[in-house]
């Protein structure tokens, strides 16, 4: 069995935009975020809750360092649910015949974070966004960190949820506040925390609704996200990560 390694050096997770929690030198040692993320005045505003909450998480992740070192790194997104008060709001208008608006119709679209982040850089790096219900959060970790193996070199990671509005809580009650941002990188660099991803045969099988499940749905075949990996997503919402 062969095993693929990297790192998640750096990491900022929060359940509210006022409370942030970090580990990684990098973060510890920005105090607070520099103005890494420059969006224009007119894009700030059009900017979903959604959005600003993973925003809020990636740019303390990046804080510590200059645009430029950021600029050309990829990002991967992961949201389960999306925004539900950008759905509420859709279903109103419809409901009312009413016309869509273009900013709620913009921020509907899944990579739409992914969108602001690229703007906020001035980047043209690769970004990905993706959906893998409960599974989110470990196949974003996951993806990111085979792009970091592949391209050998950082690569950023955000997935963000929002408790849905009370009129649409009924339907999705489990759904919570919640962002986490990771610097993934090669395990070559040897310092953070250590991820696997392991290659398992072809045929093996794959429980409905479990990560190996979700990542083939995604096209990686072969590829699943081995329990370390499943673990290390756990213990990263619950800030218990040893090195």
């Amino acid at each position: 069995m062969r095993r693929l390694t990297f790192c998640v050096t750096d990491w900022v997770w929060c359940t509210s935009e006022s409370e942030l929690h970090c580990a990684g030198e990098s973060v510890e040692r920005a105090g607070r975020p520099l103005s890494t993320l420059s969006l224009p005045a007119t894009e700030r505003r059009r900017l979903n809750p959604l959005a600003s909450f993973a925003l809020r998480a990636g740019e303390r992740l990046v804080g510590a360092r200059t645009t430029e070192q950021v600029r050309s790194v990829p990002m991967v997104f992961g949201s389960a649910e999306g925004d539900g008060v950008v759905l509420l709001r859709l279903l109103s208008a419809l409901r009312e015949h009413q016309p869509v608006s273009p900013t709620q119709f913009h921020n509907s679209v899944h990579n739409a974070p992914t969108g602001y982040w690229s703007i906020g850089l001035a980047s043209q790096a690769a970004t990905t966004a993706l959906a893998a219900g409960e599974d989110t959060v470990a196949v974003a970790l996951v993806e990111a960190g085979l792009q970091a193996i592949i391209r050998r070199g950082p690569v950023v990671m955000l997935a963000a949820s929002r408790a849905f509005p009370p009129e649409l809580r009924p339907a999705r009650p489990d759904v919570h506040d919640f962002a986490l941002a990771a610097w993934c990188e090669p395990a070559e660099n040897r310092t953070g925390w250590q991820c696997e991803v392991s290659r398992s045969s072809m045929s093996s099988a794959a429980e409905p609704g479990s990560i190996e499940a979700a990542m083939r749905a995604r096209g990686v075949q072969g590829l699943v996200g081995s329990r370390a990996v499943r673990h290390l997503a756990a213990a990263l919402e619950i800030t218990q990560v040893t090195r």
